[in-house]
């Protein structure tokens, strides 16, 4: 019955439905059957448009949105590039197989190389026209150009690529679907995973900044980076840009490997008085009598 509700009183009913049923948001959906949100989703993706996606973060927030509800919703949210619905989708839903996790950080690889590659170009454009004597009528709007580039560059796809590192994995199941991954993108990835590495090289835990964000852990990082060589090791060595990325990452795991063993001897010699019941202890005095005897 609801599939058959007009345009206009679809999502106001799911609205209301998920509201005075669902809960808050978050919270475990009660009372919303799969075939209610399934054919919610199957009007919203008919109409073809952006803005009848919108609508779906309302059941996105109350869970009841998985990947499994309607197979067609990722691809969609991903052609449309609906950054907003595509955090909300990978921070809700809980079923979200490593293949299509795949095809989503391919999708914000891109994404992220586009915009840097479009603010170094602003840039040099803006720069060559600064070196000139003559400042000529176009320089302004090349200034103009970087300040676009700089401003629409907001760190939301960035955002997107760290949730992906910190959404629940399968190393065997992201071993074999990482494989499909272009050498760009792993090159892409590989930076990315540096740049978070490059946190935690003066500090063991998460600095204080950035103390309740989002940003995926060390040993998040760690298994991310561990996949990624086994998958694409053989082609990163021939692959020239990514040969700095490896030096570096050489670098960074020579230096938390020395820490990280001389942690291990402190550790040593610690164990002893940190476990319960090991220290060497001294018998307490037994109890003893006095006897007279008289002759």
């Amino acid at each position: 019955a609801e599939a058959e509700t007009p345009a206009g009183q679809v999502v106001p009913a799911a609205a209301a439905r998920v509201n005075g049923v669902g809960g808050a948001a978050g919270g475990p959906p009660r009372g919303i059957s799969a075939h209610f949100v399934a054919q919610v989703c199957a009007r919203c993706l008919g109409e073809k448009s952006a803005e009848w996606l919108q609508p779906l973060r309302l059941l996105m927030a109350c869970g009841a949105v998985t990947a499994a509800v309607h197979p067609q919703l990722l691809p969609a949210l991903c052609e449309a590039r609906a950054l907003p619905l595509l955090l909300d989708f990978l921070r809700y839903a809980s079923d979200l197989h490593e293949h299509q996790l795949v095809q989503l950080l391919q999708i914000t690889l891109r994404e992220v190389r586009a915009k840097q590659e479009h603010k170094a170009s602003a840039a040099a454009e803006a720069a060559a026209v600064k070196t000139k004597p003559l400042r000529p009528f176009g320089s302004l709007a090349a200034e103009a150009a970087v300040a676009e580039a700089a401003a629409a560059d907001d760190g939301q796809w960035d955002h997107l690529l760290d949730q992906l590192i910190r959404a629940p994995r399968n190393d065997v199941l992201l071993l074999q679907a990482l494989r499909a991954l272009s050498l760009p993108d792993c090159v892409g990835l590989l930076h990315r995973l540096l740049q978070l590495l490059t946190r935690y090289l003066s500090s063991w835990e998460i600095e204080p900044e950035l103390e309740g964000a989002e940003v995926p852990e060390l040993a998040q990082v760690l298994g991310w980076l561990n996949v990624l060589l086994d998958a694409h090791f053989s082609q990163l060595l021939l692959h020239v840009p990514a040969h700095a990325l490896l030096k570096r990452l050489a670098s960074f795991a020579g230096r938390h490997a020395q820490q990280c063993a001389s942690l291990n001897t402190v550790h040593g010699h610690l164990a002893l008085a940190s476990s319960r019941g090991s220290l060497p202890t001294r018998p307490p005095l037994p109890d003893y009598s006095v006897e007279l005897l008289d002759f």
